[in-house]
């Protein structure tokens, strides 16, 4: 998903860059004698342009209410898979750094070229703007310039994680975050004028509005609140942990794994600082927990604010602010029937809020297992078909010579469907949709470009072919996803629109570069760009609407359509699905490192859904066995009483079970509940949670559900960037190996996956 939106990117930028040194080139109307200025003003105006163009992207990744807003109500109901919750910080930091590499290099080093050649000289009277005039303020653009890129510099320094982290890093970080910000779009204003016209204005004025408005409701939702309790946890690997604990206000509705600003006035009145919340919604329980670790200024502060300050003796209540709260990847938990929630140092907290609500869920809810009645239709791995291969109409018994033909005439559309869904998977395989995206996106790029530098017939014929190809592909496409679904329910998809609209599009991209080609002066060069530039983008926004399609329907997990009353103690029912297993991981150095999480992160005791499993990566070597050592470690981490409830509840029910005689089947306390020392042993783990999954799928075949050949299980991982990298490269062999296995094994594909969110920090 990121490579696509990447290619994107990347063809933005080229068509934004080239079309800002068209401008000034002969082709774009440019004329001049001067042989320094005809190739350094080509190259500063596409960085310029580029910097303009990204001001605005940056303004809109910056929107976290209008994300949250889209990611709560507008993402569910549209078939389009985007990663809203990478936008902010990770695409807006990328988005950040392309701004100061093109105004700092691209645009700047050829400027300098300029003046210190006196290509470009200053004026003897100043001009602060040229606004409605002809010409160019020389001396005002050198001024602003510089100080762009004193600026420009200076985000670049602040942001580099070793002087964030620093004393007083954070604090100049957030200076010049905010006033930086403030100071440099007027200067860009500035400077972006040119020979009259304010385009930087004209392109950042939507943008801006929008991030105004964003601004505002953030604003307007933050409140004010009681601190009712803090904590400070000093783990013994001298990390400084604060559980903060702060009355939830009125109409702050969350969900688990959100996260929240937090701003507290006795160490800044001005700095807002996210954190992940920790509890779960409860309709009792009205507070909101918060575990904040020391890892700058801030948190060091409050650390020791908690530390030197008792609230019961205070005189007056102690206020904190928070606004809130945004949208996190463990907002989509609940489509999946078998989860795994892993949690790694800190970043257990998002794993805290699902746990518990899960836990209130699982013990609220009224037990039932679901089933299945009717067809289904699913999508495979690699495609976003929707069809099920084993429903085989039913013959009607006449005459035996009937009985034949319509044998034969079945066998006969079997054979051709069974090809025609060999063909479609190839077509809409993820695999060969990027190549078509980064195909046809990059040759609409390259045309686009070739016709703007005046390569008209090499654009015609280059653009023809484009058209060419893409109507090959998705006229086949149409034609043999109709014959295996069938005209009347292919009509009702959204894929089949959107194929349409992409033969339609490509059909008259098609016609217009064959005019262009055989009649190559009946239109303006002018007129030229403006058709292909629009045609074009349309036919890349329509590969785009389609990749993103892909993604939605290939990783979002079946949904089932109905339920029966049958009870079992191995399931409940979410609401908009059915959970079998949600298995917990937390990982740490050391055992003692998870103190302020553990006692809440216990299971319920003996349950068949719930498992946890903790992991102390330095533990030493000799003790892996911790069989003997769990007293130990449980009165360390949750406290003597809660040893002695879970060794009276192992006791009663091996008792009990003995006494019915089912001695063995019972739930043992290493079933969900165990320590482990090393590190995980990812490929174990994600098997068994396949092999689970496609256990329950079968279970499901033979209780008479007609389900999808296989389940997804949704990983959830906050924490290393490291581990997310380990975490997804082994889901991907894991799915590949066990959807291999079963395919030769069973003789029918497997749709059993596993699919990976995460939040770094």
């Amino acid at each position: 998903m990121e490579i696509a939106l990447y290619i994107l990117f990347i063809a933005m930028q080229i068509l934004v860059g080239c079309y800002g040194a068209y401008q000034f080139t002969p082709m774009g109307g440019f004329n001049t004698d001067n042989q320094v200025l005809k190739y350094t003003l080509p190259i500063a105006r596409a960085g310029g342009r580029l910097v303009t163009f990204n001001c605005a992207l940056l303004l809109i990744t910056a929107c976290k209410y209008l994300w949250t807003m889209t990611r709560t109500y507008i993402a569910p109901i549209i078939p389009i898979s985007f990663p809203i919750d990478n936008i902010m910080p990770k695409y807006h930091k990328t988005v950040a750094y392309w701004i100061i590499v093109m105004g700092c290099l691209t645009h700047t080093i050829p400027q300098i070229i300029n003046y210190s050649t006196k290509s470009i000289v200053l004026e003897n009277n100043f001009r602060a703007w040229t606004f409605g005039k002809d010409g160019f303020a020389t001396t005002q653009l050198l001024m602003t310039g510089t100080l762009l890129a004193i600026i420009f510099s200076t985000f670049y320094v602040t942001t580099l994680p070793f002087f964030r982290k620093t004393g007083v890093g954070f604090r100049w970080f957030w200076f010049f975050h905010m006033g930086g910000v403030a100071t440099a779009y007027p200067l860009l204003i500035l400077h972006g004028t040119c020979k009259g016209s304010p385009i930087f204005l004209y392109v950042q004025l939507l943008p801006l509005l929008l991030y105004i408005f964003d601004i505002s409701m953030r604003r307007s939702k933050t409140k004010t609140t009681k601190v009712l309790e803090w904590t400070c946890h000093d783990e013994d690997n001298g990390e400084h942990i604060t559980e903060l604990v702060i009355e939830c206000p009125s109409n702050f509705n969350y969900t688990p794994g959100q996260y929240a600003e937090l701003k507290f006035s006795p160490i800044s009145t001005t700095e807002w600082h996210p954190f992940t919340i920790a509890s779960a919604p409860s309709d009792d329980d009205l507070d909101i927990i918060f575990y904040i670790k020391s890892t700058g200024r801030w948190t060091e502060a409050l650390y020791n604010y908690a530390l030197a300050f008792d609230l019961n003796k205070a005189i007056k209540e102690t206020e904190i602010s928070i606004r809130g709260p945004h949208g996190a990847p463990a907002m989509n938990y609940f489509e999946y029937k078998h989860i795994i929630v892993i949690g790694s140092g800190i970043g257990v907290t998002p794993l805290m809020s699902i746990w518990k609500y899960l836990i209130q869920k699982g013990t609220s809810t009224t037990l039932g297992k679901k089933s299945l009645e009717g067809s289904t239709l699913t999508g495979d791995d690699t495609s976003y078909s929707t069809y099920d291969e084993d429903n085989n109409e039913e013959l009607n018994e006449h005459t035996l010579l009937e009985q034949e033909q319509s044998e034969q005439q079945h066998q006969q559309k079997t054979m051709l469907r069974k090809i025609s869904i060999k063909i479609e998977r190839v077509l809409e395989s993820v695999t060969i949709s990027m190549f078509l995206l980064l195909f046809f996106v990059m040759g609409e790029t390259i045309a686009i470009v070739m016709q703007m530098f005046t390569f008209s017939d090499g654009a015609n014929l280059f653009g023809s072919f484009m058209s060419i190809i893409a109507l090959i592909v998705h006229g086949c496409n149409v034609i043999v996803s109709t014959i295996v679904v069938g005209p009347y329910l292919y009509i009702r998809l959204f894929k089949f629109w959107l194929e349409v609209c992409i033969i339609v599009v490509d059909s008259f991209a098609l016609w217009i570069s064959l005019i262009g080609y055989m009649y190559p002066n009946s239109y303006s060069q002018r007129a030229n760009n403006t058709t292909y530039f629009y045609l074009f983008g349309v036919v890349v926004v329509l590969h785009a609407i389609r990749i993103f399609h892909i993604f939605y329907t290939t990783l979002k997990p079946p949904k089932d359509n109905n339920t029966n009353n049958n009870n079992n103690n191995n399931s409940f029912d979410s609401g908009s699905n059915q959970m079998c297993s949600i298995q917990g991981i937390l990982i740490n150095k050391y055992y003692s490192g998870m103190r302020f999480a553990a006692k809440s992160l216990m299971p319920p005791l003996g349950s068949k859904l719930f498992s946890m499993e903790f992991y102390g990566t330095r533990e030493k070597p000799e003790l892996k066995d911790v069989s003997g050592r769990e007293e130990e470690i449980i009165t360390d981490l949750m406290g003597k009483s809660e040893f002695v409830r879970i060794s009276s509840f192992n006791s009663l029910t091996e008792i009990q079970n003995q006494n019915n005689n089912r001695g063995g089947s019972f739930t043992k306390q290493e079933d969900y509940l165990s320590f482990k020392c090393g590190r995980p042993d990812w490929r174990h783990i994600f098997l068994k949670a396949m092999a689970k999954a496609h256990a329950q799928t079968n279970n499901d075949k033979n209780s008479g559900s007609k389900v999808s050949r296989g389940e997804s299980v949704g990983v959830f991982f906050c924490g290393s960037p490291a581990i997310t990298a380990d975490l997804q490269t082994m889901a991907k062999e894991v799915t590949a190996q066990h959807q291999f296995t079963k395919k030769h094994l069973d003789g029918k594909a497997c749709k059993c996956k596993l699919i990976v969110h995460s939040e770094n920090f």
